[in-house]
């Protein structure tokens, strides 16, 4: 498993909105699902009641990077779109049956520009898990993941939410 987590540097701006976390993982999936690829998936996205209050910008482009991922590098299988709160932390997780990332690559895949090569040729710059883990970063949380290949992976996302749930 690897994590990035906040360096110590403060958060500029947010643009602070409540953020339904099941609705933006509804849009991310009903937009994939228009692509030919998504069709071969079983897509199961978990319970919808997990609300934030932050960016929903930011949350949307953290969500679309994640499952945009899923859907190139799982060939056939299942990919599964979640949200969970613990106390003030809400956890965002994408699950896939894909090509799975190297151990020793896990560091990496954070870099920009930063393909790796034995993957299948799936278009893209290598910015997209670059982009995740600097806006998880601005939103003042952290990213982790955990692969084995030929098995897929999971992302975590774990962003802090200013406002108790009792307060929403």
């Amino acid at each position: 498993m690897y994590s990035a987590s906040d360096n110590g540097s403060s958060v500029e701006s947010i643009n602070a909105a409540i953020a339904e976390l099941g609705e933006s993982l509804k849009n991310v999936r009903s937009r994939c699902r228009t692509a030919e690829r998504l069709a071969h998936h079983l897509v199961k996205v978990g319970p919808e009641a997990a609300v934030l209050h932050s960016d929903r910008a930011k949350l949307d482009a953290i969500a679309r990077n994640l499952v945009g991922n899923a859907v190139k590098f799982t060939e056939r299988g299942r990919i599964e779109i979640g949200t969970r709160r613990d106390g003030e932390w809400v956890e965002i997780s994408v699950r896939d049956t894909g090509v799975g990332i190297p151990r020793e690559s896990l560091r990496e895949i954070f870099e920009p520009f930063r393909r790796l090569g034995d993957g299948p040729p799936t278009g893209g710059v290598g910015l997209g898990l670059h982009i995740v883990a600097r806006l998880v970063e601005m939103l003042g949380g952290r990213i982790e993941v955990e692969s084995e290949v030929g098995r897929g992976s999971t992302f975590r996302v774990f962003l802090r939410d200013p406002v108790p749930p009792a307060w929403t």
